[in-house]
């Protein structure tokens, strides 16, 4: 067989094939979002990389596999054929990202408050590890936080949860993968970043998926009409398109499943558990690595998404359950607008801004932390 990685060059160099990728840490609504380009874009491979050895190689030949089927060496398919891959960001260190890199034509990263992520995170690792199986769930949020230590303590060491080994260094969450992986993009692509690259946020992706995924793919440059428009937002053929299926998952793994048999984004119903909740090996990775990273993406001009005052006022204004966005999610919210550009805003809307963030202080003192955190994140550019 031909190297895979010289023959997807040459089909990329000819024109042929077009690779997005999307870059991700876990439990970031990575896979939905995957899903949802895959109703509108003809090839896909969902985390292609995920081996435990020689991950890169034999992720080069599913990637080239997805792209024969979808028709790529046919006379008569449409040119160049789109494929969409989705990976967790720590499955391309540094040495692997250096190759993939000139094989992506655009580069979709997808972010979401780590408050959330981590919390939802742990409660992954939690149920694995209770009930010895990837997958499972049934714990409660009180039996979550009791394992969060032991969980957090094995994030930062090293050791395995259900039989499956877990690297030190706080990998798991790949927050550090996904900046690196940015800063490699900084050098490699200069002024053409912001042509090639996209940062989206998994909140406003489910709290407004039709206007994000409108911006997207109109960035993107994929031709969509009304009606793939909407397909990409729900009504999603559960169980038949582009199946949610990786290396080292059983057939039977529940998690795959449930994301498989979903139709559509569903609105962000999780609540922000504050910065005090989580053990201090926790704590000092959410302050000191992941919220600074995530509000450095947030702040990115390839950011999709509203970016004015006025257009975010929809999370103090949109209720689910009678709950606002805002109160549901105050950091996301703090960090949205925190993040805008101030010398991009008229005198009145940065008189709003700063009534808006003065509000959420006042009303959430139990996120001051991470208000605080995020101020001094701002203040550094």
């Amino acid at each position: 067989m031909d190297d895979p990685y010289e023959e997807l060059k040459r089909l990329i160099d000819n024109g042929r094939l077009s690779i997005l990728y999307i870059d991700a840490p876990p439990r970031t609504v990575s896979s939905a979002f995957f899903r949802s380009l895959a109703q509108i874009v003809p090839a896909c491979a969902y985390e292609p990389f995920h081996f435990s050895s020689h991950g890169f190689e034999k992720g080069l030949e599913v990637l080239l596999e997805r792209a024969k089927e979808a028709g790529v060496y046919n006379t008569d398919t449409p040119k160049p054929i789109r494929l969409v891959a989705k990976e967790i960001a720590r499955y391309l260190p540094p040495d692997s990202w250096g190759k993939w890199v000139p094989l992506v034509d655009h580069f979709i990263a997808i972010i979401r408050d780590p408050h959330v992520q981590l919390h939802s995170l742990v409660k992954r690792a939690a149920n694995d590890m209770f009930y010895g199986k990837y997958g499972a769930s049934g714990l409660s949020d009180e039996q979550v936080w009791r394992l969060a230590e032991k969980i957090g303590n094995i994030f930062k060491e090293g050791g395995s949860i259900a039989g499956r080994p877990v690297s030190g260094d706080f990998d798991r969450t790949s927050w550090r993968s996904l900046s690196e992986h940015l800063a490699t993009l900084d050098a490699h692509l200069h002024d053409n970043l912001q042509k090639r690259a996209t940062v989206v946020d998994g909140f406003l992706l489910r709290s407004m998926p039709h206007a994000v995924m409108s911006e997207l793919v109109e960035q993107l440059g994929i031709r969509c009409d009304a009606e793939m428009l909407q397909k990409s937002v729900s009504g999603w053929n559960a169980n038949a398109t582009a199946p949610i299926k990786r290396p080292d998952c059983d057939d039977d793994d529940a998690y795959r499943t449930r994301v498989n048999a979903s139709t559509g984004y569903e609105p962000p119903l999780e609540e922000t558990p504050p910065l005090r909740m989580f053990p201090a090996v926790f704590q000092d990775h959410l302050k000191h690595i992941a919220l600074p990273i995530y509000v450095d993406f947030l702040r990115r001009p390839c950011r999709v998404g509203p970016r004015s005052p006025q257009a975010l006022s929809f999370l103090f204004k949109h209720k689910i359950g009678n709950v606002t966005l805002a109160e549901r999610n105050p950091v996301t919210a703090y960090a949205l607008l925190a993040s805008l550009n101030k010398e991009m805003l008229e005198n009145s809307e940065q008189h709003e801004l700063v009534e808006q963030l003065e509000g959420l202080s006042k009303q959430f003192p139990d996120h001051t932390a991470a208000f605080r955190i995020i101020d001094e994140v701002i203040s550094g550019y």
